[in-house]
């Protein structure tokens, strides 16, 4: 439920507050009700969507991929999607506007064909532009495997995920790498025994 300040001082005054009390206390809740408008003013985060696929293998490992992100009834087969946007794409070109300005990929079906179309043939288009498709092996690094410096690492938030990222480095381009800490000490994180990149944490 929410009250107005008018309606606060009237009941204010009903209640045998003080003309005085009730002035405070109106500009108190207007002061309260400015600044809670001021943090609620704070604007969305824009959202995209993301296409994770489990690789673990590494058949997909240095290619680039875009993908639409489709559903279809949960009983259906997957392998029947791109039948059902060929079926939706087949009656818009039927249709008065797609005789007029017809689609011929798969993408100019899901950016263009209106979601009537798609719902006949049991497919909802949830991007109608390609999304990027990353690429994981599915597995989460232990930070204690990552190098031969473990405990020292551990201890240094800054470091551990600098040598998440050096790992992942070290395994994509087949380079050892070297990290210097602080205090002079040398922590390698090395795939096998190629040249070494050495990179100091101070």
């Amino acid at each position: 439920m929410k009250a107005s300040l008018e309606q606060v001082e009237k009941t204010a005054r009903e209640v045998g507050i003080s003309k005085h009390q009730a002035q405070a206390l109106l500009e108190r809740l207007s002061d309260e009700l400015s600044a809670s408008d001021e943090g609620e003013k704070a604007p969305p985060v824009k959202k995209q969507f993301v296409l994770l696929v489990s690789d673990p293998l590494g058949f997909l490992a240095g290619h680039d991929f875009a993908g639409w992100v489709l559903q279809i009834p949960e009983s259906e087969h997957p392998a029947t999607t791109c039948e059902r946007i060929h079926r939706a794409a087949y009656d818009f070109n039927a249709s008065k506007k797609g005789r007029l300005l017809p689609v011929q990929t798969i993408g100019e079906a899901c950016e263009n064909i209106p979601a009537r179309f798609f719902k006949e043939a049991d497919v909802w288009v949830k991007t109608k532009t390609p999304v990027i498709v990353v690429v994981t092996n599915n597995e989460i690094p232990k930070v204690e495997k990552l190098t031969s410096g473990a405990d020292e690492l551990t201890a240094n938030p800054k470091a551990v995920g600098i040598a998440t990222a050096l790992r992942r480095l070290a395994n994509e381009n087949g380079a050892s790498v070297e990290i210097k800490t602080g205090s002079g000490k040398i922590i390698t994180v090395e795939p096998d025994s190629l040249p070494k990149i050495e990179i100091n944490l101070q």
